[in-house]
């Protein structure tokens, strides 16, 4: 039995140690062991260890041609195959050994003549040339064609501009009136007692307008809050607002009930009730969301006014906001309804009250009536008639009823003259709007001047010609994107035309 290829190549390595050096770089050992030599003609063996001795430092050319004559031994090739393989590889184009006139080496080393060799050399280029001539060979891919779309959907450009502002870039004496006046529409601001405006109050924010929902998100110094009663009924924005604490702690009263903010946990209050608090050096993310988004919800929030928001669905409404915030640069238009909806659905979710709390139930009836009155009010300022009968009537309860619901507010007739006043400031105050103070009057169911300027200036403590003077801002009515950002460039301006 002749000897295995794998026992040959460890034969050849011991006698001669280059060959040791290159054989396990090179293809020999690579050639599966279980390949067996079969009537390996004595001549081949010698010719190969000569050709050791020859070119044992080109490791990788060696190796492809020893592999060759292995392969034509192990196959009883006979000279006209080797011949055979020969042409074929140059019609290819393959090189199997680099070594200059190797191939007549190997055809010495078996006995065939010079001779033979060039007949057969020229016939193959021959062919080569027919071959050449009649059908180009085409290029053979290793790896298949990157697969490219019909058609690529352009890039949808990004629907949102944030609005920023700080007061880093101040002197420290000036960054809290500052921060004071960028913040009036919703509170007014106290320093701490042991800080003064020498001490300086660094504070950021950075707002983005979804349309039907503003996030923001602040880092402020310590300080005091209060938005009063008076602020209250100069002021148009009654919105809810949800509040994510990151760093800081915060302590919020309404109605003598105080609630703890902390990070982690999600604050919700109302805008359209008084309140006060204070809060120590804090980062915040905070959502502002119009009253008329829950229309339809206010019997589950009103009872939750200032609440601390818990369970499963106050936790995956963080996170939900948390995601949000991280893709805030990247929405489309397409998007921001969508984004809207769904934390609206969420907060709702995690306020939805208990079947079996009667209690609550009557409660919660009561507030979704006074929701019913109140949106009544809104859409009639401008009727004559607008009169506790015919809000009775419209409603469907009775006059006693009516006065209940709107004791807290100072009864239905003061409810009805302090909208339709703060309608009648919004529009003194809009450029847009040309008409005359006695027109605007007029159309807010005020049957003359006197009476109009006498409520107004109780109202608002300055004159209608006083807030004519004061400029708002245009409304976006939808979300600000990067063609209306200059439309639009003020939080305030933001805040009242949030859900218009």
């Amino acid at each position: 039995m002749q000897p295995s290829l794998l026992a040959l190549t460890f034969k050849l390595a011991s006698e001669h140690p280059s060959f040791s050096a290159m054989s396990f770089n090179g293809s020999l050992l690579t050639y599966p062991s279980r390949i067996i030599l079969r009537r390996a003609s004595p001549l081949i063996f010698s010719f190969i260890r000569g050709l050791l001795d020859v070119a044992f430092t080109m490791s990788e050319s060696i190796g492809t041609t020893l592999n060759s004559v292995v392969s034509l031994a192990s196959r009883k090739l006979s000279r006209d195959a080797f011949l055979d393989v020969t042409q074929r590889d140059r019609r290819s184009g393959r090189q199997a050994c680099q070594i200059p006139g190797i191939h007549h080496m190997i055809a010495g080393g078996m006995g065939i003549p010079e001779s033979d060799m060039a007949p057969r050399a020229m016939d193959a280029n021959k062919q080569d040339e027919a071959h050449t001539r009649q059908s180009p060979e085409r290029e053979r891919r290793r790896w298949p064609r990157d697969v490219q779309p019909d058609s690529a959907a352009p890039p949808t450009a990004p629907a949102l501009v944030p609005l920023s502002f700080s007061t880093l870039d101040l002197a420290p004496k000036e960054q809290f009136p500052a921060w004071q006046a960028h913040v009036a529409p919703l509170v007014e601001l106290r320093l701490p007692d042991n800080k003064s405006l020498d001490d300086g109050f660094p504070a950021a924010h950075m707002a983005w307008n979804l349309g039907g929902m503003l996030i923001v998100e602040q880092r402020t110094p310590a300080h005091s809050y209060v938005r009063s009663a008076a602020k209250l009924r100069s002021s148009s924005i009654d919105h809810w607002y949800v509040v994510l604490p990151h760093t800081g702690r915060s302590w919020t009263e309404v109605d003598r009930r105080v609630v703890e903010g902390q990070p982690g946990k999600l604050e919700i209050r109302s805008l359209g009730y008084p309140f006060r608090g204070r809060t120590t050096d804090s980062e915040s993310l905070i959502l502002y969301l119009p009253r008329d988004l829950f229309a339809d919800a206010a019997a589950t929030l009103d009872p939750n006014n200032n609440s601390i928001l818990s369970g499963n669905f106050a936790n995956l409404l963080i996170d939900y906001i948390d995601s949000i915030v991280t893709r805030l640069r990247s929405l489309t238009a397409d998007d921001l309804p969508r984004v809207v909806n769904a934390t609206r659905s969420m907060i709702i979710a995690c306020l939805a009250p208990l079947a079996e709390n009667a209690a609550a139930a009557e409660q919660l009836a009561s507030v979704a009536l006074m929701e019913r009155a109140r949106r009544y009010v809104q859409n009639n300022l401008d009727a004559a008639r607008l009169t506790p009968d015919t809000m009775c009537r419209a409603l469907g309860v009775s006059r006693s009823r009516l006065y209940q619901l709107f004791e807290p507010s100072g009864g239905v007739l003061h409810y009805i003259q302090s909208r339709r006043l703060l309608a009648a400031h919004v529009a003194l105050s809009d450029p847009a709007d040309s008409r005359r103070i006695v027109q605007i009057a007029e159309a807010f169911g005020f049957s003359s001047a006197a009476n109009f300027s006498r409520a107004f200036s109780k109202e608002f403590g300055y004159s209608p010609r006083e807030g004519r003077r004061t400029t708002v801002l245009p409304r976006p009515a939808h979300s600000v994107s990067l063609g209306e950002h200059g439309k639009a460039s003020s939080f305030e301006g933001w805040l009242k035309a949030l859900g218009s």
